[in-house]
């Protein structure tokens, strides 16, 4: 077999893993739910796998078992309900299992009696919100009920309720609707409501028909306006998103620098006090001038002088080289190497230049090492962020950030320019 014919393969081993992946997980659940007595969701589960692997005799059997477990379980619970007189539960656990046995003739009579009893019920409600003058309410019920119960008898004592609470809905409607302002905010949702009243009440009245038709035609007026507004209020969104945009954009623009690395000032020694070369270790008195050095207000021009007094010049000098990389908005760049500066402490690089970067989005790494023919010694890496950067724009020349704390005093400035 050729490398082509096994990649081939290899990828169709991988789809079809990844296609019958499924499977496994809901048997693992279903298995999972069967073990805890949850027969319900064993079947689901134990019918989402047999989907996957619809040739598994072995599944076949399990999603059989838990078809039968969960009938068992929910007929308890509705022998339960009964007792209570939860018709909800009657109803809500005889629809399940007729679901999966339709032919259960003795829970197709619990459901039957179960949404007999809630009809009723709505139909009570509906009378009981008549009462209280909320007739959308009542027409609510009235319509649960016959949805229950969709026979002649429900339909009749249905019809009977609303034709009962007419006389009052429609004068309450008549108030109501004449006097409702279409461009309110909650005209469409009132409107809508006494429309819906209505229409089942004025048959009963006709001499209201009038008060249906101003209710019909403000609720389309109602609707025009609320869509002008919302049109309106989406434009305004829209324009107010172009502005966000425009000033995130100008922001961006404003942050938009030019960054450089320029330099560093490195230690006369390494962390363990010995020179770079290897042998011997550095120089105390030099160390020491550097330290107070570094201690003043102008850090830089301080340590520098100190590296170009005569007494230094027998100072271990590294050959720095390294590498650098920014992180744009979290986003890694291509790191660009740092060349090799022989034989200094105040080592400097040109064309370290990166144009068009976003300081407040901006991380820098800098890795420095002191190149030698079979080891290279690390001198540290270094993270410079935002508040760094800014400072140096503000600063408006080379920037010397003191960076000692990340490289165990190794490196001890770090020259950065953003202009």
């Amino acid at each position: 077999m050729g490398l082509k014919t096994m990649v081939k393969a290899l990828g169709l081993v991988l789809m079809l893993g990844s296609l019958f992946a499924c499977g496994p997980k809901y048997g693992a659940v279903a298995n999972q739910a069967a073990a805890r007595g949850d027969w319900r969701e064993a079947y689901d589960n134990y019918v989402r796998a047999m989907e996957q692997s619809p040739e598994d005799t072995a599944l076949a059997a399990k999603v059989a078992n838990a078809r039968s477990q969960a009938v068992a379980q929910a007929v308890g619970i509705i022998k339960r309900c009964q007792i209570e007189d939860d018709f909800e539960c009657v109803n809500r656990e005889s629809s399940f299992v007729i679901e999966l046995d339709p032919a259960n003739a003795k829970v197709g009579a619990a459901r039957h009696e179960a949404r007999a009893a809630l009809a009723q019920r709505a139909l009570a409600s509906a009378k009981a919100a008549a009462t209280r003058k909320d007739f959308a309410e009542a027409l609510r019920s009235t319509k649960e009920a016959v949805k229950l119960r969709p026979d002649s008898d429900v339909r009749a004592q249905a019809a009977d309720v609303v034709k009962g609470f007419s006389a009052d809905a429609t004068t309450a409607g008549a108030e109501i609707v004449n006097v409702q302002d279409p461009s309110a905010m909650n005209a469409v949702s009132v409107l809508k409501s006494w429309v819906a009243v209505l229409e089942e009440t004025v048959p009963y009245h006709p001499d209201q028909a009038p008060t249906l038709a101003t209710a019909k035609a403000k609720l389309a007026e109602a609707k025009g306006i609320e869509q002008a507004r919302e049109e309106a209020q989406s434009r305004e969104r829209e324009a107010a998103a172009a502005v966000a945009r425009a000033a995130e954009q100008k922001a961006r623009a404003d942050r938009s620098r030019t960054f450089s690395l320029v330099g560093a000032i490195v230690s006369p020694g390494k962390s363990d006090g010995k020179n770079w070369d290897g042998f011997g270790t550095a120089n105390a008195e030099v160390l020491s001038k550097v330290a107070s050095a570094l201690a003043g207000s102008n850090p830089y021009t301080a340590v520098a002088s100190v590296l170009a007094t005569p007494f230094a010049e027998f100072t271990s000098t590294p050959d720095t080289a390294g590498h650098v990389q920014l992180f744009l908005g979290g986003i890694p760049s291509q790191p660009v190497r740092l060349a090799k500066i022989e034989n200094s402490l105040t080592p400097q690089w040109t064309g370290m230049t990166w144009p068009g970067i976003d300081i407040l989005r901006t991380r820098v790494r800098v890795t420095l090492v002191d190149k030698d023919l079979q080891l290279d010694d690390p001198m540290g890496t270094i993270e410079i962020g935002p508040t760094e950067l800014q400072n140096a724009l503000q600063n408006g020349v080379v920037s010397w950030v003191d960076v000692r704390s990340q490289t165990q005093d190794q490196v001890l400035l770090l020259g950065i320019s953003v202009q």
